[in-house]
């Protein structure tokens, strides 16, 4: 995130890039290239599509087109605050709204850095 190289302490993620053109999309981890990789099936294996507006995405089965609906198209308004935000990550938003430590945010050291994280290990993502 920062241009500047913060620490030599810290060690850098290792970064496995798709290579499929347009895609560009980058993984801490080779297994999860290489399963994201499978997203990008080629026309003659499709078996299903994503209809929703805008998305359009071919799948090689069923169960892959629906892990994909519910990672990314099944919503929930907060009851809280209003926002919507994915079923799968409503647990974790709900708990921004608890009062005490546990919600505290720790601010980025970084000069004029407005990123704020849940733990003190994620705020060394903010110097990469």
């Amino acid at each position: 995130m920062h241009d500047q190289s913060a620490s030599a302490e810290v060690d850098l993620p290792k970064e496995y890039v798709c290579s499929e053109a347009g895609c560009g999309k980058v993984f801490k981890y080779a297994s999860k290239l290489r399963k994201h990789e499978d997203s990008h099936v080629k026309l003659e294996t499709v078996e299903a599509m994503c209809l929703e507006p805008g998305c359009m995405k071919h799948f090689t089965n069923e169960k892959c087109l629906k892990e994909h609906i519910e990672s990314c198209h099944q919503h929930i308004v907060c009851e809280i605050c209003g926002t919507k935000q994915l079923k799968k990550n409503i647990k974790r938003h709900l708990r921004t709204h608890e009062e005490g430590p546990i919600s505290e945010r720790i601010k980025c050291e970084f000069q004029d850095c407005p990123h704020t994280f849940s733990t003190v290990r994620t705020t060394t993502f903010s110097y990469m």
